[in-house]
């Protein structure tokens, strides 16, 4: 009687298989442990400042003229703020504010490429017309000790209204940059139209960390074709 052909598991049978199976996950995984842990984060929930009306349209609490330790504000009744749940602050630029971090980040190894990334979205007071419009934004910058400009991107939030109130459209900026080996940075937020009386944004979760390194993906190449090779010469057969 006709016998047809199915697979069969064969393990034992199949060493390289499975060697090259075990070899390419623990690959993987190490890519995964790989990522280096944050090297900075803020959240902003150390913040305290004058408590102010509430804000227009969202009904959350204001403040102004305040502080997050660690970080210096600069500007007209700077640090405003927004809390967005108890505790949960989110620092707003308003006009010519900025806020600067007080003590360098070891960031900077030469040749190392590194991403800060942060929650960001649109602002507001409690008056319709100081929310932030299309042409309002954030700038963020990376600064060496001389506060020069290591790197730098304006992010553009888009304008205040239903749907992308403060943070909550979930735009999040990243910021990608080489290491130049000139000693520890500083992170710089600031309106990035300061001559303008509304609110170029706010800003909240910023962390920086150290980019994956590439090589561990190249390698992913060549073990995935080693993979298809042995899956290609699986043999079956007849029970």
């Amino acid at each position: 009687m006709f016998k047809p052909k199915v697979c069969v598991k064969r393990w034992r049978q199949r060493g390289p298989f499975a060697v090259a199976v075990m070899a390419i996950t623990a690959m993987f995984a190490g890519l995964s442990s790989a990522r280096a842990a944050d090297i900075f984060t803020e959240d902003f929930s150390s913040y305290s400042g004058n408590l102010y009306a509430t804000q227009a349209d969202t009904g959350d609490q204001l403040a102004f003229g305040g502080s997050v330790p660690g970080w210096t504000g600069a500007g007209v009744d700077a640090l405003h703020a927004v809390e967005l749940g108890s505790g949960d602050w989110a620092v707003m630029l308003y006009y010519d504010n900025s806020i600067t971090l007080d003590a360098g980040v070891d960031a900077n190894d030469n040749g190392q490429d590194y991403v800060l990334s942060f929650d960001y979205g649109t602002g507001n007071y409690n008056s319709e017309s100081q929310g932030t419009g299309v042409t309002d934004g954030l700038t963020v910058e990376l600064l060496r000790g001389d506060d020069s400009v290591l790197a730098e991107q304006t992010y553009m939030p888009g304008a205040w209204g239903p749907g992308n109130y403060d943070l909550e459209a979930g735009l999040q900026g990243t910021l990608s940059y080489t290491g130049d080996g000139t000693g520890n940075l500083s992170i710089e937020i600031l309106d990035s139209n300061p001559t303008d009386p509304v609110f170029g944004g706010s800003v909240g979760n910023v962390s920086l960390s150290s980019a994956p390194e590439p090589g561990g993906f190249v390698l992913a190449g060549p073990c995935l074709a080693a993979l298809g090779y042995f899956i290609a010469r699986r043999r079956c057969t007849a029970m």
